[in-house]
């Protein structure tokens, strides 16, 4: 398998990695406060807004490209680890605000999850979803399904508890990257001309986040 390995898309992941500290950099200490007037340079600002626009919906996207659909029950148990991991640092996280910042945790701070960690929660759930639908479902289908699903959601006071809203907001994402990633990813690698997927994730993410009446952050 190693010989089959796709380094490009190890690359990819790298650089958006490196893109997700540097655009939260700022976030820290509330030195850009989200949803209030910016106190901090132009450049960091928009920069900061434009990695926010595609890094996380790519990034959702090479996970539904990268994930391969199983029985339900076989993908089940693979994608336990995937809860136990949330559990782990989950606690950490919740036991050290309580130490360290003195944060008494309501219900609602603790059914919602902090920073990157939604992802892996979300991450578990699309891939049981994966395995739930029929194998033979129309792609076209899926997809439409989970644009028109994602944005009805932007209309229900839904916000981070268990990590619901991100799910639905880049549901199509990775319905993308699981049904057509490998012949979008062969078109930018064959440099087709077509429109630039980037600026596809950025619409996309702009679209989703005006619904949801917030267009400052998509994150």
């Amino acid at each position: 398998m190693a010989g089959n390995r796709d380094y490009s898309l190890d690359a990819l992941k790298m650089i958006l990695i490196i893109l997700v500290i540097y655009a939260h950099i700022p976030l820290l200490n509330g030195l850009i406060p989200i949803g209030a007037n910016v106190e901090c340079d132009a450049l960091t600002w928009h920069s900061v807004k434009g990695i926010y626009a595609f890094h996380m919906p790519l990034f959702v996207f090479l996970s539904g490209y990268l994930t391969k659909r199983k029985l339900l029950a076989v993908q089940f148990g693979k994608s336990q680890k995937l809860i136990k991991l949330f559990v782990v640092f989950h606690i950490v996280d919740l036991v050290l605000k309580w130490i360290v910042a003195g944060v008494r945790h309501s219900l609602h701070g603790i059914v919602c999850p902090s920073f990157a960690l939604w992802y892996l929660l979300c991450l578990f759930y699309w891939r049981i979803l994966i395995s739930a639908l029929p194998e033979n479902i129309n792609k076209k289908y899926a997809v439409s399904y989970s644009v028109l699903l994602s944005l009805l959601v932007g209309f229900i006071p839904i916000q981070g508890e268990f990590g619901f809203q991100r799910f639905f907001s880049f549901m199509p994402y990775f319905f993308l990257g699981h049904y057509y990633g490998r012949s979008v990813l062969k078109t930018v690698d064959n440099k087709v001309v077509l429109p630039p997927p980037p600026y596809i994730f950025v619409i996309g993410s702009y679209c989703d986040s005006l619904v949801c009446g917030n267009t400052n952050l998509v994150i």
